[in-house]
């Protein structure tokens, strides 16, 4: 398992946060891929990034405000240029960073893209992230802690939906395979178990 002690001190704190400003939330990005293909498909995972992504489903920008705002007043977090991260300041955070992901009909536009309201021209597509929450599953991770992950096959169809506007074709094309063969192995292990 890929999660160590700052990981889940991270999620714990967006959970609580996220309880607080009434928001439902999921773990995506590369940590949410290992958790999947560590604890769920036995597949060695090697995890290069340091930040932790979460999505969060907000019924406007001021409720994601709400949220980013009250982890920075924690104490723990710091603003970053970037309007969807907050930078670990905490002795046992620091170096570690935050991408929070925020997707509802009260602030997509067409095609569901969002653009920031502190700079319009920052795009972001976040189509098929609210099927992706609602086909999400509970995971405990951690000290009796649980957060919600989103099928194996929703992390890539996520992430190729996040870089479309960097038309990224074919990373895109790479990640959906790598998910169908995973999903297949899955299956092949089930039959296997299931066999007289």
């Amino acid at each position: 398992m890929s999660l160590d002690a700052v990981d889940l001190e991270v999620l714990r704190l967006v959970e609580a946060a996220c309880r607080t400003v009434g928001v439902p939330w999921m773990l995506v990005g590369a940590l949410a891929r290992d958790v999947h293909l560590v604890e769920m498909a036995g597949v060695p995972s090697g995890r290069a990034t340091i930040d932790v992504d979460v999505a969060v489903a907000v019924e406007s920008w001021a409720a994601f405000n709400e949220l980013k705002n009250l982890l920075i007043n924690s104490g723990n977090f710091a603003a970053d240029r970037n309007a969807h991260r907050v930078l670990g300041i905490a002795d046992e955070l620091v170096g570690r960073q935050l991408d929070i992901m925020p997707f509802g009909r009260g602030i997509e536009g067409p095609r569901a893209v969002i653009r920031w309201p502190s700079d319009i021209t920052t795009v972001m597509s976040v189509a098929g992230f609210a099927e992706v929450l609602a086909s999400s599953i509970e995971h405990r991770v951690g000290d009796q802690r649980m957060t919600r992950l989103g099928p194996w096959i929703g992390h890539p169809q996520t992430r190729c939906m996040e870089r479309s506007g960097h038309h990224d074709r074919q990373r895109c094309r790479r990640l959906l395979s790598t998910a169908h063969h995973i999903r297949a192995r899955r299956r092949s292990r089930r039959s296997v178990r299931r066999a007289p």
